[in-house]
């Protein structure tokens, strides 16, 4: 900083040519958050306005206030812009947060993301912040996350942090369950280079397992088989065909697994990788009344055995009939089992599903019974399209 040019222009009486001269200065040294309040204290001075202090006791509406905070908007746009063409989108993002303009801080990230590896890695951390804690490009931002640091922790993020929209929340489990299946498709195919000479690209990972018994022995598993359960439990919400069949073939890769690798989770789940396959598989279109016997079956069995566990067990026959286009069927489920739940994890709403099916008569007769009015009238206006009379009241 070059007091005595600052000094020199005081002398000569010219305040604007001082502030313009301290503004250039930092924008010079590339300093540009103190460059953002020296522009400010240059609006302020201009417009008669104490360059230091609080502004709140300002009327709203006086024209001066008016002005700066127009001038604000803009001072933050210039700075922000400055540092994003320094590729520093953590200092830009505090400006354009403020603006509300995302679009400029997502296409920066995309820039970014298009990097080599070592290039994009001393920022990560504060861009893996911007584009998944502030939701300004989560799907990158996974993409990121699994690319430097791996499923695992992808999962855990998906876990313990990510309350992104549905869609979002897909699309980054569709990639996670892409990226299981790959690297475990490799690790495969290196058995196979070992063993037999060569790797074989064009065979599916199914086909791999088929007669090589040998790829297991020594009680291998290819995989963290923690990672590859919990993907496995992940994958139930997938709604991509391509996604789904991957999701089966990590089931079936997960049943030649030896006996020590051989999960046993509560009812429905007391065969993991069996039950899973079937469950995914159903929602790929696979053998769906085979699969939706084998869980209503059950389901019978624990209403039998354990009556207080019964919740579980019945969405998930609610969610496959409901996934497999057979709502009426999650609606007489729901209704059996289901409609004294306070929360439910798997399954839809009943009014999502009577919504489905158009019929609201097991919605309202539910209401009914929990003599809850306030649902029963949600239900009539469901049922007959009511609609509001357009006067406000």
């Amino acid at each position: 900083m070059e007091y005595s040019d600052l000094s020199k222009i005081a002398e000569s009486g010219d305040a604007d040519a001082l502030l313009k001269e301290l503004a250039q200065q930092y924008e010079d040294a590339g300093q540009y958050a103190l460059l953002f309040e020296a522009l400010i204290v240059g609006q302020r001075f201009a417009l008669g306005l104490p360059v230091v202090g609080d502004l709140s006791t300002l009327d709203e509406k006086d024209p001066r206030r008016v002005a700066l905070e127009a001038q604000y908007s803009d001072t933050c746009r210039r700075v922000g812009e400055l540092f994003l063409s320094d590729g520093d989108v953590g200092q830009a993002f505090a400006y354009f947060r403020t603006l509300q303009e995302p679009e400029p801080i997502r296409d920066a990230l995309r820039t970014w993301s298009k990097l080599p590896r070592e290039e994009r890695e001393p920022r990560l951390e504060t861009y893996l912040e911007i584009a998944l804690t502030h939701g300004i490009d989560p799907e990158l931002g996974f993409e990121m996350l699994l690319e430097h640091r791996g499923i695992c922790d992808a999962i855990t993020f998906l876990e313990q942090q990510a309350k992104f929209d549905t869609s979002v929340r897909h699309a980054c489990i569709t990639r996670l369950t892409e990226a299981m299946h790959a690297e475990l498709y490799e690790a495969l195919q290196r058995d196979l280079e070992k063993h037999e000479g060569k790797r074989i690209p064009d065979l599916a990972l199914v086909d791999i397992l088929n007669g090589r018994r040998w790829l297991f022995r020594n009680n291998r598993c290819h995989v963290d088989d923690s990672h590859l359960q919990a993907v496995v439990r992940f994958a139930v919400v997938l709604e991509d065909v391509s996604a789904l069949e991957r999701a089966i073939e990590l089931c079936v890769y997960g049943m030649h697994l030896p006996a020590s690798y051989q999960r046993q989770e509560a009812c429905p789940f007391e065969d993991f990788y069996n039950d899973y396959r079937l469950l995914l598989g159903a929602l790929a279109n696979h053998d769906v009344d085979h699969a939706i016997t084998h869980y209503e079956t059950k389901l019978s069995r624990q209403v039998e055995e354990n009556p207080r566990a019964v919740q579980f067990p019945a969405e998930v026959v609610a969610f496959i009939q409901h996934r497999t286009g057979h709502s009426d069927r999650a609606i007489a489920t729901f209704v059996e089992h289901l409609s004294q739940c306070p929360r439910l994890t798997l399954c839809p709403p009943l009014i999502d599903l009577c919504r489905e099916c158009g019929d609201f008569e097991s919605f309202l007769s539910t209401a009914i019974e929990k003599n809850n009015a306030l649902q029963y009238t949600i239900g009539l206006i469901e049922k007959y399209d009511l609609k509001p009379s357009g006067d406000g009241r």
